[in-house]
């Protein structure tokens, strides 16, 4: 039987806001995780979604190119 790795999004998303601005943040278990641009697309890609590897992949691809950003982190199976 061929095994197969799906991802999915685990958290709810926050902005906390400070003196200095607000922030991107993912809520798990009553714990905060900042996440950078990379990583926010890569959660908003995930969110309420079981993923391949290559799914992921592609969906992340598009989601960078439509916001114009430059692929700055590779998408590691190891990551």
């Amino acid at each position: 039987m061929k095994k197969h790795t799906l991802y999915t999004a685990i958290g709810h998303f926050q902005r906390p806001t400070t003196d200095e601005g607000s922030y991107p943040v993912i809520m798990i278990n009553s714990r905060e995780y900042r996440a950078n641009l990379q990583e926010m697309v890569i959660w908003t890609c995930l969110s309420w979604r079981l993923l391949s590897i290559e799914q992921l992949r592609s969906l992340y691809l598009q989601k960078l190119e439509s916001l114009q950003l430059f692929r700055r982190r590779a998408l590691s199976r190891n990551a």
